[in-house]
């Protein structure tokens, strides 16, 4: 068991779950009149002044008492909360993922994110670590279903490798083709 725990440690940031809301607020980009120009990406003041517009949220909600929704609605009021639950950490939003997984995040925490095409305001719910069973780890809990199927395949990969990789580099292939043509 103390393997299974150490094993899954090691990959509990790819494997947990996390749910938590968000706003994105995109930067502001020029439309091109060309209709064959490639999607004009935003410039560095365009994502500052997304920025500046999720750190304007977050002092309403600190100042304020607000909720996500209603600071995000106060600043801009075009803006969707979007609520994410258990999600994978492998499938968490790229510029969201890092400050997710910290295991300094406590519920409630809340900050702003650069992205790539804008910026981000997020809060922090809860992390699920798979201690409990499902229908697909049957008696065992899911983090240890994860961990032992990750150790069995780097089990099976040694093995591999110790075993039938130096008879694969031994053995010589040759193949032949031939073909005849037969005509009238």
């Amino acid at each position: 068991m103390v393997e299974l725990a150490k094993k899954y440690d090691s990959v509990k940031d790819t494997y947990d779950k996390f749910t938590y809301s968000y706003v994105e607020v995109k930067a502001v980009v020029a439309e091109s009149t060309d209709e064959d120009a490639e999607p004009a990406l935003p410039t560095e003041a365009a994502i500052a002044d997304a920025l500046a517009k999720c750190d304007s949220m977050l002092a309403k909600m600190n100042d304020e008492g607000m909720s996500l929704a209603d600071a995000a609605k106060a600043v801009v009021s075009t803006a969707e909360v979007k609520e994410q639950k258990d999600v994978a950490g492998s499938e968490l939003e790229t510029a969201l993922s890092s400050w997710l997984v910290s295991s300094e995040r406590q519920e409630g925490d809340v900050t702003t994110v650069r992205g790539s095409d804008g910026a981000y305001i997020v809060v922090f719910t809860s992390r699920n670590n798979n201690q409990e069973k499902t229908a697909e780890s049957g008696d065992m809990n899911y983090c240890d279903y994860i961990a032992n199927g990750l150790l069995r395949s780097e089990s099976y990969s040694n093995w591999t490798a110790e075993n039938l990789d130096p008879v694969s580099e031994k053995a010589e292939i040759k193949t032949a083709f031939g073909m005849n043509y037969v005509g009238r």
